[in-house]
């Protein structure tokens, strides 16, 4: 079945750095502004990896994550990508966007990210970066 490559599409997250280029995807420059996803990390009961809960945030300003639910623990790591600090935490999120509507409630623009947190070795928060969606559109000129 033809599911299978959107699947694993949606399934791809970016690994994040200070660097434009963030392990093959670029910094999203065409999004204007980046919600800052401010949630606390926490200890796993189960394992030994710190993790971000989506449903926590917020306050997100209109941002919805496209994961909440059923995926929204989202599992950190250390650093290990170019431009990474080896001492602090990355946690690699999914899809999240925002709809903006006009006054008669037509939906005039959908803007779509994936993003990524940085925490210092505390586990204080630092930043959102916010990375290009591979859209499939991408994945067939990439292939064709």
């Amino acid at each position: 079945m033809r599911l299978l490559p959107l699947i694993t599409l949606l399934l791809i997250t970016a690994c994040v750095s200070t660097s434009p280029l963030l392990s093959g995807k670029q910094v999203d420059a065409e999004l204007d502004e980046c919600p800052q996803i401010d949630i606390g990390m926490k200890q796993s009961k189960l394992a030994d990896t710190p993790h971000i809960d989506l449903d926590e945030w917020t306050d997100n300003d209109g941002w919805q994550s496209l994961d909440a639910g059923m995926f929204s623990a989202i599992a950190c790591r250390n650093g290990q990508h170019e431009g990474e600090n080896i001492n602090h935490y990355y946690c690699e999120g999914g899809p999240i966007q925002k709809r903006f509507v006009d006054e008669e409630g037509v939906i005039t623009d959908v803007v779509s990210t994936e993003f990524i947190n940085s925490y210092d070795d505390t586990g204080t928060f630092r930043e959102t970066r916010c990375v290009r969606t591979q859209t499939f559109q991408d994945v067939l000129e990439e292939q064709y």
